[in-house]
């Protein structure tokens, strides 16, 4: 615990160690590693100049030598965040199962065309002026397709591409920063929960993120990124995948009743 940190104080760690990639340790003090548990994060990972590895991509090398150049000033920072917010008394609907009517829903995508007219397109406040559109339809119900901060892998970078679709997740308990209004650093969090209260509001949708996402995966520099690397990530996917099962396993029984 540091003390004295206030809302908007930016970290990230550094960990001083071993580097043998042979027996599983790939210690590297001069890379900046994010926390697996930061709320907020300052903006997107890019890979520059190899900067995210912890090692030297050499060819034929693998992983066997460490790059010692610092990547401190490129790497997004997570952020303090002050978590009280106003919920204004707001609860989740108490729905059964059997009554959900399920949206499933990309939050940028739903309102990022100017033809769906809203105030900030493809944001989550811009999410919240097609409520009523949505009720209109008999929704009670939205899943959005991920909402984690996540990665744009390399090779759609290079292209000027992005990962649209979001299933490559950096961060479990960090809101997706490019679908903020980008305010202030941090912003996204407490917009974020804006769109859950407005949701969950007086005859309004129940609310769920069933959609699952992935770990960044693939990329070797999601250890030396992430402080304790992937296995963290993969420990927390691995809960929330236990978590669903009881739930899809009742969503697949209850197809296969009789429909009256």
């Amino acid at each position: 615990m540091v003390k004295g940190l206030k809302a908007g104080q930016l970290y990230g760690y550094k960990v001083r160690g071993e580097y043998r990639p042979e027996w599983g340790f790939r210690f590297n003090e001069a890379k900046l590693m994010l926390d697996p548990y930061a709320k907020a994060v300052t903006g997107k990972f890019r890979n520059v100049d190899n900067l995210l590895l912890a090692y030297d991509p050499q060819p034929g090398a693998g992983e066997r030598l460490p790059d010692s150049r610092d990547n401190t000033t490129i790497v997004p920072k997570a952020i303090v965040v002050d978590d009280a917010f106003d919920w204004q008394g707001v609860a989740a609907p108490d729905l059964a199962l059997e009554q959900l009517i399920i949206y499933e829903v990309h939050v940028k995508g739903f309102t990022a065309h100017p033809s769906a007219g809203v105030g900030s397109p493809g944001t989550y406040l811009g999410f919240i002026d097609k409520i009523p559109h949505l009720k209109r339809l008999g929704i009670n119900a939205v899943e959005f397709l991920p909402v984690h901060e996540f990665y744009v892998d390399d090779f759609l970078a290079q292209k000027g591409l992005t990962n649209y679709w979001g299933y490559n997740s950096i961060g479990f308990f960090t809101p997706e920063s490019s679908y903020s209004t980008r305010r202030t650093p941090g912003c996204q969090v407490a917009e974020f929960k804006t769109l859950v209260r407005e949701l969950h509001g007086p005859g309004s949708l129940s609310f769920s993120t069933w959609s699952t996402t992935i770990p960044a995966r693939g990329m070797r520099w999601v250890r030396p990124c992430v402080f304790g690397g992937g296995q963290c990530l993969l420990l927390q996917f691995d809960r929330a995948r236990r978590c669903a099962a009881p739930l899809l396993h009742e969503l697949y029984r209850l197809r296969q009743q009789p429909q009256l």
